[in-house]
């Protein structure tokens, strides 16, 4: 089997641990090593999950990007269900299908109800839904992520639910999960089979390629 017949994880061919040179493999053990390896998301049918099979191929950013991501899930002094907020909104902006499912499962064991869960996929959480907390960080996120700041009100109302350093771990979020969010759209990452599309209309922007220009995915 060539390269162009050989299973595919969206727009990449996986990449098993014995396909990989010495930085590759540092950051796949850095990986699997972390607080994230005990997830069998993240290591399946033997190549990693997620946006990490294309960290793969950068590996030196995706070693940082990695160790920036363990710090904002598993560092974070924000409430969990708030730090899912702020991930989940990041990912229904991108339409991201991989980054929203895999949040919200993760929103639910922590105790969202599914009612939020719905709301945040949608755009519209209000305080009686989502609480305040929760009403105010999907604002947050959805604002900075359409307009690339906040109003004065909204900051106003942020910074007095969450503090300044609340406020600078959901703008770090965000950030953080817009990466997450387009490595996963680029390389068009799946969904686990079984699992439902929620945006299955979710158009592309169409490209023009100059003629003399290859569109065949990037590989490094």
């Amino acid at each position: 089997m060539d390269d162009l017949d050989a299973p595919r994880d969206g727009r990449l061919l996986p990449l098993h641990f014995e396909d990989l040179d010495d930085a590759q493999r540092a950051l796949w053990e850095s990986i699997v090593g972390s607080a994230r390896g005990s997830d069998p998301r993240v290591v399946g049918a033997g190549h990693l999950g997620g946006p990490f099979d294309a960290w793969l191929r950068s590996p030196e950013m995706g070693l940082r990007a990695a160790r920036l991501g363990e710090v904002l899930r598993f560092g974070s002094r924000l409430d969990p269900l708030v730090r899912e907020t702020a991930i989940m909104a990041t990912g229904a902006h991108f339409r991201s299908e991989f980054e929203f499912w895999i949040h919200s499962q993760i929103a639910v064991s922590e105790g969202m109800a599914g009612a939020v869960v719905e709301a945040i996929a949608s755009g519209q959480v209000s305080p009686e839904v989502g609480g305040a907390e929760i009403s105010i960080v999907n604002e947050m996120a959805r604002a900075m992520l359409a307009d690339g700041t906040i109003h004065d009100d909204l900051y106003a109302r942020s910074l007095a639910a969450l503090g300044e350093s609340g406020l600078m771990e959901v703008v770090s979020l965000v950030g953080y999960y817009t990466m997450v969010s387009l490595t996963l759209n680029v390389f068009e990452v799946p969904l686990p089979a079984g699992v439902q599309a929620r945006w299955p209309d979710r158009a592309l922007p169409s490209v023009s390629h100059p003629p003399s220009v290859d569109p065949a995915p990037f590989v490094d």
